[in-house]
Parts: C-alpha cells; sequence; structure tokens
C-alpha cells in the first residue's frame, strides 16, 4: 500500500479524547462475577455493571502516531461508538523511516485487509501485528473438599444471607454504593448491601478485645454479647447471632449466673453490624478520675479497642501525644490513627504521619499485623456506621513502613530491621525499592504495592 493511500485510510480514523460513561463499576470485582457467573452478560442487569467486561463498551485503544515501534505506545483513547475498532498501521515518514499509528477507524475501514493494517476488536489489543498465542492446560482434577466451608465464600444459616463472593461485593460496593438499588446486586450481595448484618462470634473468650471471627447473621437475626462464667468458675464473654425474640432473655440470664441474681455481668443485643464487640458491666468498681461509673447493661457504643477521651497519652516520646477520640485505636499498648478522607502515595503518606507524630506502620510479626487491621476495620465502623464496612474495608490496604532492598529483601525503612517472615509470606521476592501496603481485613501479611499509588493512610504514634 502506498503511502498516499494509507494517509487516506487514516484520515477515517476518529480519534476522541474525551472520557465516556460507559466503563465496568469495579473491574476487580466485574472479573471475579465473570469467571463465577458464566452467563453474567446475559443478565441484563449484571451486564450493566460490567459494561466494559461484557463488551458493551466503546473499545479502548493505544493511540500514537508516528513511532518507531508500536510496543512503545503508552496513551491511550476511548473510541466515539461500538463501530469501532483498535487499528495498527505501518508506513513511512518522510524520511523513508517505518513508522507506526495506532488509534481508532470505523468497520469499513477493517473491511480491507492489508499487511500493513491490523484491526482488532478488544481493548488495547493494536500493540502488535501478531499477537502472541498461549496455551492454557486444562486445570488438573481435584477432589471436592468435605467437611469444611469453601475459601472466600460468607455463608449464614440463612441462605438468603449467603454471599459467593465477598470479596467482589465489597469491591463493586466500595465503587459504587448506589449499585444495591439493583435487585441482583442487593440479592448476591446481601451482607455489603446491609441487607444481613454481620456479627462478632466467639463461644468463648477471656478478654472481650480479642474476639475477631465473624458470622453472618440470618434473617430477623441480630447481634448479642454476653458477659458469663464457665462450669470451671472461669470469666469470659460469649458473643454471636441470636433471634431478637430472645434479647430479653439474654438480658435476664446475664444477671443469673449459677443462680446468683445481681451478679453484675451484662449481657444485651444490638441491630447494626459488628456492633457487639464491646459489653460493659453494669458497675464500673475502678473508675479513672476522669470518668464517671457506667450503670447501664448493654453493649455500648464505645469500643474497647478505641482510645480513651482522656487526652495526653504519651509513648516513649514525650513530645508526642495519641490524639484521642474518633478514627484511633490501640493494639498492644501502641496507639494507631487515620483520617478518613486521606488518601495519598507512599512518600506522602509518610509526610503526613511524621507531621502528627507518627509514622507507617510496622510490626512483630504477622499476628500484630493482624489485630491492627482488624482493629481499623472495627474502630472504622464504629466511627460511621455499619453501613460503612466497604470503606472500612478499603481502609485496612494502608502502606505499610517496609521497602523491597536488593541484597537484603523486605525491610522496614525507618529502622532498617528485617521485616518477618510470617509477614512477608509468599511475598519473599520483589523489584528492588517496591513498597508494600497490608494485604488487607483478617490478613497479616503484606503485598507489593506501587509506591506511587494512593492509599488511605494509617499511622502509628512514634
Amino acid at each position: 500500500m502506498s503511502t498516499s493511500a494509507i494517509f487516506s485510510l487514516l484520515i477515517q480514523f476518529w480519534i476522541c479524547h474525551v472520557t465516556l460513561s460507559c466503563d465496568d463499576v469495579s473491574e476487580s470485582a466485574c472479573k471475579q462475577f465473570a469467571t463465577h457467573y458464566t452467563n453474567m452478560c446475559a443478565d441484563g442487569c449484571l451486564s450493566s455493571l460490567c459494561a466494559r467486561t461484557c463488551n458493551r463498551c466503546e473499545l479502548k485503544c493505544y493511540s500514537c502516531f508516528d513511532i518507531s515501534l508500536s510496543t512503545q505506545c503508552n496513551e491511550t483513547i476511548r473510541c466515539p461508538s461500538l463501530d469501532h475498532y483498535c487499528i495498527l498501521v505501518k508506513s513511512y515518514d518522510n524520511n523513508f523511516r517505518r513508522v507506526y499509528k495506532l488509534g481508532c477507524a470505523v468497520g469499513d475501514v477493517c473491511d480491507h485487509p492489508s499487511p500493513d493494517t491490523v484491526c482488532c476488536d478488544s481493548d488495547l489489543c493494536n500493540d502488535h501485528f501478531y499477537r502472541p498465542t498461549t496455551t492454557t492446560p486444562p486445570p488438573t482434577p481435584t477432589a471436592p473438599l468435605t467437611g469444611v466451608v469453601l475459601v472466600g465464600k460468607r455463608q449464614s444459616a440463612d441462605p438468603q444471607c449467603e454471599e459467593v463472593l465477598p470479596s467482589a461485593c465489597a469491591d463493586i460496593v466500595a465503587a459504587d454504593p448506589s449499585v444495591c438499588a439493583k435487585d441482583c446486586l442487593y440479592k448476591k450481595c446481601p451482607v455489603a448491601c446491609g441487607h444481613c448484618k454481620t456479627c462478632y462470634s466467639c463461644d468463648f473468650v477471656h478478654d472481650q478485645r480479642t474476639c475477631n471471627t465473624t458470622t453472618v447473621c440470618g434473617q430477623g437475626e441480630v447481634c448479642y454479647g454476653l458477659e458469663t462464667v464457665d462450669a470451671l468458675r472461669q470469666h469470659g464473654f460469649r458473643f454471636g447471632c441470636t433471634p431478637q425474640l430472645l434479647c430479653g432473655q439474654i438480658s435476664s440470664v446475664s444477671t443469673n449466673a449459677f443462680g446468683k441474681r445481681g451478679s453484675g455481668l451484662a449481657g444485651g443485643c444490638c441491630n447494626e453490624s459488628l456492633c457487639n464487640d464491646n459489653l460493659k458491666p453494669e458497675t464500673t468498681t475502678t473508675p479513672l478520675p476522669t470518668t464517671t461509673p457506667t450503670t447501664t447493661t448493654v453493649i455500648t457504643t464505645d469500643k474497647t479497642t478505641a482510645l480513651p477521651t482522656t487526652q495526653g497519652v504519651t509513648t516513649h516520646d514525650p513530645n508526642c501525644h495519641c490524639p484521642g477520640g474518633r478514627s484511633s485505636f490501640y493494639v498492644n499498648s501502641k496507639c494507631y490513627f487515620y483520617d478518613p478522607s486521606t488518601f495519598l502515595p507512599k512518600n506522602q503518606s509518610m509526610a503526613w504521619c511524621d507531621a502528627r507524630c507518627g509514622r507507617l506502620v510496622d510490626v512483630r510479626n504477622g499476628a500484630e499485623l493482624l489485630s491492627v487491621t482488624n482493629g481499623l476495620y472495627k474502630t472504622f465502623i464504629h466511627d460511621f456506621g455499619p453501613h460503612s464496612s466497604h470503606r472500612a474495608y478499603m481502609h485496612t490496604h494502608f502502606y505499610l513502613d517496609a521497602i523491597y532492598v536488593g541484597g537484603r529483601g523486605w525491610v522496614w525503612e525507618t529502622s532498617g530491621q528485617p521485616v518477618p517472615g510470617d509477614v512477608m509470606g509468599e511475598t519473599v521476592t520483589a523489584t528492588p525499592g517496591a513498597c508494600a501496603a497490608a494485604k488487607g481485613r483478617n490478613s497479616g501479611l503484606l503485598v507489593t504495592s506501587n509506591c506511587n499509588g494512593a492509599r488511605y493512610v494509617l499511622c502509628v504514634l512514634k
């Protein structure tokens, strides 16, 4: 094809730099939905939430002119309509050097095949003349698991409260909470959409702050907590779900342990997700000088992991003080604090913490990181309500103080000490200079992160 002919072909390109509204609500969630629900795109409701995954959007194509290698193009555009394809054209410049042009073209341009022109119909497909093909071997069949809950499935005694893909549900609701107005998503994500409650659930723990296990309640059930004494007369707590009709009996049982009325044991119900994490006894026997005794036998909204309302708690640095109040909590006597609207890259996160007498989080082991992520999640739910669970989940992916150093591996950037092995998990190696973030709620592991990506900030007091 002559240069003039190629030029006349190229002028038919429609290059559009305007961002269109058609897209997946959440790319990660839509990929999970498409893998699990093989007919997702035939469902009008789900496909409307995953328009790009279901090929209902204009293509996204590479767009560059007169570059020496097609793979060097980093600019992208969205084509103006569904009848456009991605195109790659090989031609020559005025000095007869081979160059490449990439962009969008209407369909009739692609109806005339040429060795110097390639059209394709998937996102970002136009950077190669011949795309490599790979053969994926069929998966090796494995025996079904028996007697265990499938990993990732959020189960409940009530089938209407089960979430098969809890991670996808959390992601898509976090991206746009209004999706819960769609019936298809409301039914598939009853917990993320607030239709079913999640409660802390432990048969017996000595310290109520150590109960991090959760369960999804059935419809008509609420969260409960009960201070109790076991058969060996050991003091402890029990948490879980219960029918609302039994709440009166729980309050009665709490003051009638082993036939002793007025024992001061607390118990009660609450009607929001993850609200049953703090049970206060009827009276406070050793109140602080700046507080007054509590006289109600209910689950309160004051978290045991939240900071005390009195100010002035200090660390080993006498000039640093815990902020106290909302958006703060303790783990292993360390003060952690965050701001719900602060969303920054790694270096700016470090500066934000440093300006407030804090630093990015480092931990002694995976168990401590697990306590920090779960403590943050619980504190956020307490501060902003049960319907903020999707936001709380996003906050648990904060930057850590870790960096990957060639020849040494993962180290804490501030202290230079190695990151414990049980925090690294399978992420043992990375590109030198890579950053790390917490993997999220219910995980004591790190994940490799782009240092320039913005994340919600969590600081630990110096």
